[in-house]
C-alpha cells in the first residue's frame, strides 16, 4: 500500500512548519531575556541528534544482518557519558572562556591558534562528514521512494507540460540546507547559542523516539505476541540465524577486534563529530546541565534501542529474510496495511536526518568560513560590507556541505548499507581524538605533533577506507584492492603491510591511530613550543586552576597605544557596528578611560585579547588573531615583550627573588635609622644598585604645597633635580600627586604633555615613572620619581607594584618623622607652657597672699560685741571683700562686698574699691552717702571692665546698740534673736555699684539686743550646689544660725563652712565665699 506524494509532501512540509514555529518561539523568548532550552532535559534531547537515520533505520538493518554488534554504536557513547563531568565540563569551560566556535577552532586554539591546523581539521571534517550526510539523504530519499512508490518527483504545477523530473534526495538536500541557513546562519557570531535550532533538534528527538517506540510496540505486540513470541518463532524457523545474531565473536564477523574497533569509534564519535561538539559544547548553556545529561542521554539511547531486535527479527519472520532490513521500520507498517503508522515512521526518520544535517552543516560551514575562507579574507582591506560578505559565505558553506553529501550519495550511496556509510565518518572524526585529549592534559603536546599526527591519520583513513568505498562503488579500479598499487601487495588498502585477519574497520582504525598517535607523540617530544603555544597550554590544561591560568601581570605591551575607537572600527568591519559597540561597552564597564580615549598601557594587551576573543566568536580564534595582528602592523604598532626587570626564575606568581630581596632590604633601611634623610639616601641607593635606573628623586610636599626635592641619586640633571614643582595636572608628576595614582611612560615618544615632553627630550630620558608617596587610604606626602635613559618598556606591572610598595614604606617613614617632629614640638610647647603656668601660679599665689593681706588681720575689739570673719577664694584671687573701720571707742563700720567674676580683674577692682572705700569712710559719716560716693567714683572703671559690685555697709554704735545699714544689691544679712524661731533679713533699697551713674541708696536702722547674732555673707554660700544641682540657699543658712546662735562667732563660721562643704560633697568651690559674724554680748 502506497501513499500519495501530495499527502507525504504536505505532511512533511507541515511538520517542517511546526519545527519552524518551535524554533521561532525559542528565538523570540531569548530576545525577551528568557530561554526555553536552558534546562538539562532539553540539553540531553539535543545531544540525541547523535541518533540519526543510522539509529532509526540502520540499527535494525545491522541487527538483522550481524546481530548484537549494533549495540556498540550506543554502548560507546553511554560509557563516554560517565566521563563528561571531568572531560566535557573542561572542554565547555575552555570554549566559553575563549569564544570557541567549533572543534577545529578548539584544536587550533590549543596549539597556538594555528591556521594550518584549523584548516587541516576543517578539510578532514568536510570530507569525513560527507558520507554521514550522504547516509541521511539516502535514508530520506529511499524511504520517500518506498512510501510513495517511485523515486522521482514531478512538480504538480508542471503536469501537462514538459515535466521537471528530479530525484527526491535533491529536494531533501535543498530543504535541509535551507532549514540550516534559517536557524544556524542568521547571525555571524558562531559562538552564541542557536536557541531556535536547539529547540527544533530537541523536538525532533522527541518525535523520532515516540515514532520508533510506536513502530516497535506495533511490531512486537500487534504483529506478534510480544518478545517471547518473536524469539520463539525465529528459533523454531531459523535456529542458526538466531544463534548468529545473538553470539559475540563467532566466525561470521562479529569478532572481538571488531567489537573493540566499533566501541572505540563510537566512544569518540559522540564528542568528536562536528555536530556533537557543537551541541555538547557550543550550545551548552550551563555546566550543571552536564550532570543530568550523563544519565538522561544514555537513558534515551536505551529507549530508542529497546525494540531494535524485535523489529529486526519480526521483519525477518514477515519477509522471510534480511533483504531490505534497513527499512523494516517503514515497510512493516506499510505492508501490513497501516499507512498512517508508516507515515509517522517516515516523519521519525525525516526528523533523524533533518536534525543531523542541519547541525552538521552549520558546524562544518562555520569551520569552512573560519579556517578556509577567513585566512584569505583577512589579507584583504577591511570594508564596511564585510559582515554581509561573511554571513553569506557561511550560508554558502551550509549549501556546499550538504551538496557534497548529495554528490557522495549519488556516487557510492547505493553500494553501502546505512551503517557502513556512517562508520566511515566515525573513523574520520576519530583522527581528532589524540590531539584533543592530549591537548587537554599533556603540556608537551605541540602544534607540529598535532599537525603531523592528524595528517598521517587522515592519509591512512583516505587510503584504507575512503578509497575502498570508491572501489566498491565502481568509481575506482579494483586492482588496488586485489594486488595493491603498482602491484605492491604490501600496500593493499585492506591488508596494509601484510596485516590480515582484520575487518576493514579494525584494519583502518589500527593503522590510522598508530600513525596518528605515534606522529603526535614523536614530534611533540622532539620539537618545542613557541610562546603562543605555551600561553595556550595554560589556558587549556590549567583551566580549573585560576592561579596557574596565566601570570598575574602583563608580560607584553603594545609599542604604540591604540584607542578604543580604533578597535571598535576594526570589529565593526567584521561583526557589524551595533555588535561592536555592545561588546566594547560590556568590556569597559567601570574601567577608566584616559584623555586620549584609550585604556592604561597594562590594560591594552587585555583589550587586544578581548577584541580577538570577540572576533573569534564570529571568525574563529586563528583568523581573529591574524586580523588583529594585521591591523596593528598596518598602524605601526606591535606586541613586544616588556623589559624583564626581574631576570631570575620566579619563586611564585606574585614575586621574584629580586622583588623579595628589595622589599627585605627596604625594611632593613626603614628599621635601621629614624633619620629620614638617611632613609631616603639609602633607599635611592638601593633602587639604583638593583635596577637599571639612571636617576631617582624624592620630592616631599611642603607647607606651601610645593613638591620640594629632598633627595636624589644618579646622573645629576638640573632640569629635573634642580627645580621644585607645584602640583599641576598638565605635568605627569602633578597628575600623579593630585590623583594619588602612579603615572608612567614606557616610551617617551608617546608623551602627550608638552612640559614633560620638553624636559624628557632635553635630558634624553627613554622611560620614567612618578609614584605617589602615600600610605593606604591617605593623601600623598610626596613623589618618588625614577628615570631611565636606555630602556623602553621598563615599567611593568610587577615593577610598578614594587615601587608603590617602597613608596608606601617611605610614606610610613615620612609619617613617623613628622610625628616625631610634632611630638618634639609638642614637648617643647608643653614644657614652655608648664614653665609659664608655674610662673603664673607663683604670681597668682603671690597675688592671693597680697589680696588676703589687704583684708583685716583681725576683727576689731569693741565693748559689748564680738566679731569673726573669713574669706575663702574659689581660685587664687577673687572678688570678695570685707573690712572694718573703727570710729572712736564705741562706733565701728563693717562692710562686705562681692565683685562679679573670679578673675584677676575682679581682684584688682576689689583692691581699688578698698582704697576708695577707706578714703570715703573717713570723710563721710552715714552709710548711704558712702555708697553713693563709691558708686560715683567707681562707675567708669566698672563700666569699662564690664564688672559690678554688690555691697552691704553697716555702722554699729556699741553704746546704744543701734545698727545703721545700707545695701547695694547685696545678699541680705540674717539676724538671729534669742527667743525667736526664725531669722530676720536686713533689707534696704539700692542697686549694685557700676550699673547706673545716679543711684539712691536707702539707709535703715535697727535696735539690737544682747544675744543677737548678725551674719553677713556673699552668694558663694547660698549658690553652692550639690551633685543634683540643688542650691544651698538662705534657708539652710538660717537653720544653721538658729541652731548655733549661742556659739561664739568663730565657731558659727566654722559650722557654716563645714555644712557647705558637706552639702557640696567636698567638691571645689565655684564662687568665692566671705562671711562675717557679729554677736552682741
Amino acid at each position: 500500500m502506497k501513499l500519495s506524494i501530495e499527502l507525504v509532501v504536505g505532511v512533511s512540509l507541515f511538520y517542517i512548519f511546526l519545527l519552524f514555529l518551535v524554533a521561532y518561539y525559542a528565538d523570540r523568548k531569548r530576545e525577551q531575556g528568557k530561554s526555553i532550552i536552558a534546562t538539562p532535559r532539553i540539553y540531553s534531547l539535543s545531544i540525541a541528534v547523535y541518533a540519526t537515520t543510522w539509529t532509526f533505520y540502520g540499527s535494525v538493518g545491522k541487527a538483522a544482518t550481524t546481530g548484537l554488534d549494533y549495540l556498540l554504536t550506543y554502548l560507546g557513547p553511554s560509557l563516554t557519558a560517565f566521563s563528561w563531568w571531568f572531560l566535557l565540563r573542561k572542554i565547555v569551560r575552555i570554549s566559553k572562556e575563549n569564544n570557541i566556535t567549533s572543534i577545529a577552532d578548539f584544536i587550533s586554539s590549543r596549539y597556538g591558534k594555528s591556521q594550518w591546523l584549523g584548516a587541516l581539521v576543517t578539510i578532514i571534517a568536510m570530507l569525513g562528514i560527507t558520507p554521514y550526510i550522504a547516509l541521511q539523504l539516502k535514508a530520506v530519499s529511499t524511504t520517500f521512494d518506498i512510501i510513495c512508490g517511485y523515486p522521482f518527483v514531478q512538480l504538480p504545477f508542471m503536469r501537462g507540460a514538459a515535466p521537471l523530473r528530479l530525484h527526491s534526495d535533491f529536494f531533501t538536500a535543498l530543504i535541509l540546507s535551507t532549514f540550516g541557513v534559517i536557524f544556524g546562519a542568521r547571525r555571524l557570531v558562531s559562538s552564541e547559542r542557536h536557541e531556535g535550532l536547539v529547540a527544533a533538534i530537541a523536538a525532533e528527538s522527541i518525535v523520532k523516539l515516540v515514532t520508533f517506540l510506536s513502530v516497535g510496540i506495533f511490531v512486537t505486540y500487534f504483529m506478534f505476541d510480544g518478545f517471547t513470541d518473536i524469539f520463539t518463532r525465529v528459533h523454531a524457523l531459523k535456529p542458526q540465524l538466531l544463534e548468529h545474531l545473538t553470539t559475540v565473536g563467532d566466525a561470521g564477523g562479529s569478532t572481538y577486534p571488531y567489537w573493540f574497533a566499533m566501541l572505540f569509534l563510537s566512544m569518540g564519535a559522540i564528542m568528536l563529530l562536528p555536530r556533537q561538539f557543537h551541541i555538547l559544547v557550543i550550545e551548552n548553556s550551563s555546566e550543571e546541565h552536564i550532570k543530568e545529561a550523563m544519565w538522561l542521554f544514555p537513558a534515551y539511547l536505551f529507549l530508542i534501542n529497546l525494540f531494535v531486535m524485535p523489529i529486526a527479527l519480526g521483519g525477518i519472520l514477515y519477509s522471510g529474510g534480511s533483504y531490505g532490513a534497513d527499512f523494516f521500520v517503514l515497510n512493516l507498517p506499510l505492508r501490513t496495511g497501516h499507512p498512517w503508522l508508516a507515515l509517522l515512521a517516515f516523519l521519525g526518520g525525516f526528523s533523524a536526518a533533518a536534525g543531523m544535517v542541519m547541525v552538521e552543516s552549520v558546524a562544518v560551514s562555520t569551520m569552512f568560513l573560519n579556517h578556509l575562507l577567513m585566512p584569505i579574507v583577512v589579507k584583504l582591506t577591511p570594508r564596511s560590507w564585510f559582515p554581509v560578505l561573511l554571513i553569506n559565505l557561511k550560508r554558502f558553506g551550509i549549501f556546499l556541505v550538504v551538496l557534497l553529501g548529495y554528490l557522495y550519495h549519488r556516487i557510492v550511496g547505493e553500494t553501502f548499507m546505512l551503517v557502513n556509510m556512517g562508520l566511515i565518518s566515525f573513523a574520520a572524526a576519530a583522527q581528532f581524538g589524540p590531539a584533543m585529549i592530549g591537548g587537554l592534559y599533556w603540556r608537551r603536546g605541540n602544534k607540529a605533533g598535532a599537525i603531523i599526527g592528524i595528517f598521517l591519520g587522515f592519509i591512512l583513513w583516505v587510503y584504507t577506507l575512503l578509497i575502498p568505498s570508491f572501489v566498491k562503488s565502481g568509481w575506482w579500479h579494483s586492482d588496488i584492492l586485489n594486488t595493491g598499487p603498482f602491484g605492491l601487495w604490501f600496500l593493499k588498502p585492506t591488508e596494509l603491510f601484510g596485516l590480515t585477519g582484520f575487518d576493514i574497520w579494525t584494519h583502518s582504525l589500527f593503522w590510522s591511530m598508530f600513525l596518528n598517535i605515534g606522529g603526535y607523540l614523536a614530534f611533540s617530544i622532539l620539537l618545542g613550543q613557541d610562546e603562543t603555544e605555551r600561553e595556550q597550554v595554560r589556558k587549556f590544561v590549567d583551566v580549573f586552576e585560576p592561579q596557574k591560568n596565566g601570570v598575574s601581570w602583563e608580560t607584553k605591551r603594545l609599542s604604540k597605544p591604540i584607542t578604543i575607537l580604533q578597535f571598535v572600527n576594526l570589529m565593526s568591519k567584521f561583526i557589524g557596528e551595533p555588535q561592536a559597540h555592545a561588546a566594547i561597552a560590556d568590556y569597559l564597564g567601570e574601567r577608566e578611560i584616559d584623555e586620549r580615549g584609550g585604556v592604561s598601557e597594562f590594560e591594552l594587551p587585555k583589550l587586544k585579547r578581548f577584541i580577538e576573543r570577540t572576533l573569534a566568536g564570529s571568525v574563529g580564534a586563528a583568523a581573529a588573531g591574524a586580523i588583529v595582528e594585521s591591523y596593528l602592523s598596518d598602524i605601526g604598532s606591535r606586541m613586544e615583550s616588556v623589559y624583564d626587570i626581574f631576570s631570575t626564575v620566579r619563586t611564585s606568581l606574585a614575586e621574584s627573588r629580586e622583588a623579595l630581596y628589595v622589599r627585605l632590604r627596604a625594611s632593613e633601611i626603614m628599621n635601621r635609622s629614624l633619620d629620614l634623610q638617611i632613609i631616603m639616601d639609602d633607599l635611592l641607593k638601593l633602587l639604583l644598585s638593583e635596577f637599571k635606573l639612571d636617576l631617582a628623586v624624592i620630592r616631599l610636599i611642603d607647607k606651601e604645597g610645593v613638591l620640594t626635592v629632598h633627595c636624589y641619586r644618579g646622573t645629576e640633571s638640573k632640569t629635573i633635580t634642580g627645580s621644585d614643582w607645584l602640583p599641576e595636572i598638565d605635568t605627569y608628576i602633578g597628575e600623579a600627586f593630585l590623583s594619588n595614582k602612579a603615572q608612567f611612560i614606557n616610551d617617551t615618544k608617546n608623551i602627550t604633555k608638552p612640559k614633560s615632553r620638553e624636559i624628557m627630550e632635553q635630558e634624553g630620558i627613554k622611560s620614567f615613572a612618578h609614584i605617589p608617596i602615600a600610605s593606604e587610604g591617605a593623601p600623598p606626602v610626596g613623589i618618588l620619581s625614577v628615570f631611565s635613559k636606555t630602556i623602553v618598556g621598563l615599567f611593568t606591572e610587577p615593577f610598578l607594584k614594587l615601587l608603590a610598595s617602597l613608596a608606601g614604606q617611605l610614606a610610613q617613614a615620612v609619617k613617623i618623622d613628622s610625628e616625631m617632629k610634632a611630638r618634639e614640638q609638642e614637648r617643647l610647647l608643653k614644657e614652655k607652657a608648664e614653665l609659664e603656668n608655674a610662673r603664673v601660679l607663683r604670681d597668682m599665689e603671690l597675688a592671693k597672699q597680697i589680696q588676703l593681706s589687704l583684708l583685716p588681720a583681725a576683727p576689731p575689739e569693741l565693748k559689748g560685741v564680738r566679731f569673726a570673719a573669713r574669706c575663702v577664694p574659689a581660685t587664687h584671687v577673687g572678688g570678695d571683700y570685707y573690712d572694718f573701720f573703727r570710729r572712736g571707742e564705741n562706733v565701728v563700720d563693717l562692710v562686705i562686698a562681692d565683685v562679679s567674676g573670679h578673675s584677676v580683674g575682679a581682684a584688682l577692682i576689689m583692691v581699688e574699691t578698698r582704697s576708695v572705700l577707706r578714703a570715703e569712710a573717713i570723710s563721710k559719716n552715714n552709710t548711704s552717702a558712702i555708697l553713693t560716693a563709691l558708686n560715683n567714683l567707681l562707675y567708669e572703671d566698672l563700666s569699662r571692665a564690664e564688672l559690678f559690685i554688690s555691697m552691704f555697709y553697716i555702722k554699729y554704735n556699741a553704746e546704744n546698740l543701734l545698727l545703721t545699714y545700707s545695701s547695694a544689691g547685696h545678699n541680705l544679712p540674717i539676724l538671729s534673736r534669742q527667743g525667736e524661731a526664725t531669722c530676720r533679713e536686713l533689707d534696704a533699697e539700692g542697686l549694685i555699684l557700676g550699673v547706673k551713674k545716679e543711684v539712691a541708696f536707702e539707709e535703715k536702722n535697727i535696735q539690737l539686743q544682747k544675744g543677737d547674732v548678725l551674719l553677713l555673707y556673699t552668694d558663694g554660700i547660698t549658690e553652692a550646689q550639690n551633685e543634683a544641682g540643688e542650691f544651698f540657699g538662705s534657708g539652710r543658712l538660717c537653720t544653721i544660725l538658729t541652731e548655733c546662735y549661742r556659739e561664739e562667732p568663730e565657731v558659727i563660721i566654722e559650722t557654716v563652712l563645714k555644712e557647705v562643704s558637706a552639702f557640696c560633697n567636698s567638691r571645689p568651690l565655684e564662687d568665692d565665699i566671705s562671711i562675717v559674724v557679729m554677736k552682741v554680748a
